[in-house]
């Protein structure tokens, strides 16, 4: 009986080009960059913060009427969030990109105007549910691997610190008078309708 030996075909190389397409699917994501698997100190602090106001967030709201000290901790931080995110980090990386913000900051100028638009009227559950949807959105675009955070930490590199330290020393935002007229709530109209219209590219 005849013996069949099958031969192995052989194994194909990558070239150069191959092999340097292969490592930077391997390391970029959604085009932005490389995601490392324990979060740097900037994606930590901040990805905490949201944690935290989602938790004064749920507070707030648990009740048939609104616990006003629980809202209160939430409007002040996320406020105070927000300034840390344009004041400092956004900042930082506009100047460490030659003067170009992030294409991404686009979207989210105009979710942080139009969340601290909604924290002008007196709470109510609807505003909340508003806040609430909107965060939902927004903080993926942050905290998503190859997202805000990443970004900017890779753009930071080794000043990683000194980016944390300068967001650490913005002071607490004192709590402002609400307004309930018609020209906010119209006003919150337009500022929903805007975010809705960036365009990201």
């Amino acid at each position: 009986m005849a013996t069949i030996i099958r031969r192995r075909a052989p194994e194909k190389r990558e070239t150069g080009h191959e092999a340097s397409l292969t490592a930077s699917l391997h390391t970029h994501t959604r085009g932005a960059c490389y995601r490392s698997p324990v979060p740097g100190p900037i994606h930590q602090f901040l990805s905490q913060d949201h944690a935290r106001l989602d938790v004064a967030l749920d507070r707030a709201v648990a009740g048939e009427t609104i616990d006003m000290e629980a809202y209160t901790e939430f409007r002040t931080g996320l406020l105070r969030h927000i300034a840390m995110e344009e004041k400092v980090l956004f900042a930082d990386a506009k100047a460490r990109s030659g003067g170009q913000p992030l294409p991404v900051t686009r979207q989210l100028h105009a979710d942080h105007a139009a969340l601290a638009t909604l924290l002008v009227p007196p709470p109510t559950h609807a505003l909340l549910a508003t806040v609430r949807e909107l965060l939902a959105e927004h903080n993926p675009l942050e905290e998503d691997p190859g997202g805000l955070y990443d970004q900017c930490e890779q753009l930071a590199g080794a000043e990683l610190s000194d980016v944390l330290a300068r967001m650490h020393a913005i002071p607490p935002v004192r709590a402002s008078q609400h307004l309930d007229e018609p020209r906010i709530h119209e006003h919150i109209t337009r500022m929903l309708a805007a975010r809705r219209t960036v365009d990201r590219s």
